[in-house]
């Protein structure tokens, strides 16, 4: 009686699911990010010491020639500039 009580408890909890096999796409898509490479790489110095006072562009971003790039406080070459002007 015991093994029969123990049978019925087992088979309550259980569910089953059938479904008909067939061919086709089955729909999985991973949205994987993977190393990109750029175009083309460059290093960029200064011609000129100072410190950075706006960076006017995004890592990533496409920049062209002549494009500024970063702003560099002017205020140490100005005041050399009237120096050497005698003013």
């Amino acid at each position: 009686m015991a093994a029969a009580a123990a049978a019925k408890r087992a088979a309550v909890g259980v569910t089953i699911t059938t479904a008909t096999a067939r061919k086709g796409d089955i729909g999985i898509y991973l949205g994987l990010s993977a190393p990109s490479t750029p175009v083309y790489t460059s290093s960029i110095t200064s011609q000129v010491n100072g410190v950075v006072t706006a960076v006017q562009f995004k890592e990533g971003q496409p920049v062209r020639k002549g494009d500024a790039l970063i702003d560099i406080d002017p205020r140490p070459y100005q005041a050399t500039l009237l120096q050497a002007q005698g003013h």
